[in-house]
């Protein structure tokens, strides 16, 4: 959706939210906490922008379309290799 992440470092999210680089991370029930990471998006439209594209960044390398352009890769790799004799 365009939008910067801001959650907190659990479950899937944990695997793929990197704090300060494709959204802002918060400890979970840490509603304080929540809420500056929100403040500093308003505040700082530059990191919003920079948080904004690199969440999308990550988002696109986990599509299906990404996960497929790596699938027919391996398989590639695999139909290529020398075979043993």
């Amino acid at each position: 959706s365009g939008l910067p992440v801001v959650a907190t470092p659990a479950g899937g999210v944990a695997d793929h939210l990197r704090d300060g680089h494709n959204g802002l991370a918060f400890a979970p029930h840490d509603v304080a906490a929540c809420a500056a990471a929100m403040r500093r998006l308003v505040t700082d439209p530059a990191l919003a922008r920079q948080l904004r594209t690199a969440a999308r960044a990550t988002a696109e390398s986990l599509g299906w379309e990404a996960e497929l352009d790596r699938l027919d890769a391996a398989y590639r790799a695999v139909l290529s290799a020398p075979r043993a004799a």
